[in-house]
């Protein structure tokens, strides 16, 4: 887990700033691992508007329950997402499956974008939890 005695207040700042963006949007985020090998099986339109829907849900309750240990989790997995990416798209694209391919290519942005179309994202009570949490954390 993050020690915020062991880091510069910068980095303490970039790691909360995000970790609280993950977390706002945390449908997105667990899937960005999961979606483009996911589309060889289902429709990728079906999985951009359920991927969103359930992001826009996730923003009613994402602040009621904050659990560092699972976005910490994320974090690390997530660092593969790149290699996913790339290795999904030159399946599909080998597959002569183009639209997926390129869909898996671009998944990074497309995450991106719907996870900024989300009204309801609450990032910055988000942050201020997780500040609470870290640095009291470090008081106790």
């Amino acid at each position: 887990m993050w020690n915020t005695e062991k880091h510069t207040k910068a980095e303490n700042k970039a790691y909360i700033d995000g970790r609280s963006g993950e977390w706002a949007n945390l449908p997105i985020y667990v899937t960005e691992i999961l979606v483009p090998p996911l589309m060889g099986f289902i429709k990728w339109y079906i999985l951009i508007v359920v991927i969103y829907i359930l992001n826009l849900l996730w923003g009613f309750v994402s602040d009621k329950f904050i659990n560092l240990k699972i976005s910490y989790i994320l974090w690390q997995i997530n660092k593969f997402r790149w290699i996913v990416f790339i290795v999904s798209g030159y399946y599909y694209i080998s597959k002569s499956m183009y639209i997926e391919g390129a869909l898996s290519l671009l998944w990074p942005f497309i995450s991106l974008i719907l996870a900024f179309l989300n009204f309801y994202n609450k990032q910055k009570d988000i942050k201020a939890k997780i500040e609470e949490i870290l640095y009291n954390k470090e008081q106790n």
